[in-house]
């Protein structure tokens, strides 16, 4: 098999526009195949998230998201089903694991609808773009259940829980929010 040329090298070659922390990811997704991003909304209207850019360009598999969890616990669970990935495992909708948290918490992955792609997923969208064209940028949610093993679409879940983590698998609704639940 041969190896893919550089990202910053294609980015030179294509005129990519690359600013130092572009270059920085570019540099991390040619290393270690993707990167985590974290996006923290100062005035706090969304909850926290982190997400991979590169599955999608380097192993055909859909990024990853992970909403409401802290960035350290968040950070280790995208970077361990980046290492899966890598190592040959595959996520699909609808699947779950319980060996990603620790506590024996179960985990499910949901496809994320692309109406979502804009407002959580602004890095992904733009390296897709020019690094994997033509092709469909594809995410899943990894969904973290509360203390209980229940998921925000369950109507028993704790309250908190479903503010916290908003599920990305259905279109947005006209004046929802950020995000909506199914």
């Amino acid at each position: 098999m041969t190896p893919r040329p550089s990202l910053l090298r294609i980015a030179r070659e294509q005129g990519v526009p690359l600013d130092p922390d572009d270059r920085e990811r570019l540099a991390l997704i040619d290393r270690h195949g993707w990167v985590v991003m974290h996006i923290l909304d100062p005035d706090e209207l969304m909850p926290p998230f982190s997400f991979s850019v590169g599955l999608n360009y380097g192993f055909a598999h859909p990024e990853i998201i992970v909403v409401g969890l802290e960035r350290e616990v968040s950070h280790v669970l995208v970077n361990e089903i980046g290492k899966r990935v890598r190592d040959g495992d595959r996520f699909v909708d609808g699947a779950t694991r319980d060996d990603l948290l620790q506590g024996g918490y179960r985990v499910e992955f949901r496809a994320v609808h692309p109406a979502h792609h804009p407002e959580y997923l602004g890095t992904a969208l733009w390296f897709s773009d020019w690094f994997n064209p033509g092709k469909p940028l594809t995410v899943l949610q990894c969904v973290w259940p509360d203390r209980r093993q229940r998921y925000p679409w369950d109507p028993q879940v704790d309250r908190a829980i479903r503010e916290r983590q908003p599920v990305l698998m259905g279109e947005r609704q006209p004046g929802s929010g950020p995000a909506t639940s199914p």
